[in-house]
């Protein structure tokens, strides 16, 4: 199925424009995520935040790293299904990318103000701030454009 916008003779049946940035973004970001999990979330990390014995130490860190652990995995879960959907230009990526989106940054922001409590201060260069503008610059263009609307248009998801 090829479809054309009359007007300029644009060809939305492939992936183009902004989108080769979501298709780049969408397959870098579950490879950082598994970076993460493996190097940050190992058993070592673990056990010198959460062991008594430890200098670093604090009763409240053992839910603060469940917390992060559970989301990076259902982010990643998220992410996979929506690679999916993107390349099979499935008519709902668009309003599941938002949620994700916004997903992505409520747990960017409650991550960072648990860890600030335990820490008992805000360390803002960790602050989502950053990835808030970012993911809200890429809501607006995922309700707004042309070619997210005319590029997803199957109606049925092949897994």
């Amino acid at each position: 199925m090829v479809v054309y916008e009359q007007k300029t003779g644009q060809n939305y049946d492939k992936i183009g424009g902004l989108l080769i940035v979501v298709a780049f973004s969408l397959i870098i970001t579950p490879l950082k995520i598994l970076t993460f999990l493996f190097n940050d979330s190992s058993v070592e990390n673990w056990h010198k935040l959460t062991s008594p014995d430890s200098d670093l130490y604090h009763p409240c860190y053992t839910s603060a790293l469940i917390f992060e652990l559970v989301g990076n995995l259902v982010l990643l879960f998220f992410f996979i299904l929506l690679i999916v959907m993107f390349f099979q230009k499935y008519k709902r990526f668009p309003k599941l990318v938002i949620v994700l989106l916004v997903l992505n940054i409520i747990f960017g922001i409650v991550d960072s103000f648990a860890i600030a409590m335990i820490n008992g201060k805000v360390d803002f260069d960790k602050l989502p701030i950053p990835t808030t503008i970012v993911s809200i610059l890429w809501i607006f263009y995922f309700l707004t454009s042309e070619r997210v609307k005319k590029t997803f248009v199957k109606e049925k998801l092949k897994l």
